[in-house]
């Protein structure tokens, strides 16, 4: 802790995480499409220290990656260019397909208090 005084922060990040409670955000789609991108842009700017965030390409490579991880099996983006799983210990809520329905829960997943 004296040599590396900012490795406790990262360490009290990392418990938090592991205590829980924690969850799943699942981005699906093409990774080209802009949707998917400004999805994942959106994301990516959010602070979401409690949410594991994972991208499922469509196609044989996101099938691939669904073999190894778990939280990506069964999820798709069928007919829509782009799909959001939101999680909670492996029981997801119905997807969203709409980024302004993304940026309304994305503020509730970072507003602060118990969720």
């Amino acid at each position: 802790a004296a040599d590396y005084p900012a490795g406790q922060t990262m360490f009290l990040s990392a418990f938090d995480f592991l205590a829980g409670p924690r969850g799943e955000i699942v981005v699906a789609g093409k990774r080209d499409e802009p949707q998917v991108r400004e999805a994942r842009s959106l994301l990516n700017a959010a602070y979401l220290p409690e949410q594991l965030i994972l991208f499922r390409e469509e196609g044989e490579a996101g099938d691939r990656l669904s073999g190894l991880i778990p939280q990506l099996a069964g999820k798709s983006s069928p007919g829509a260019p782009l799909t959001i799983y939101l999680c909670q210990d492996f029981a997801c809520r119905k997807p969203i397909t709409d980024l302004a329905e993304l940026r309304q829960e994305l503020r509730k997943l970072s507003a602060p208090g118990p969720r």
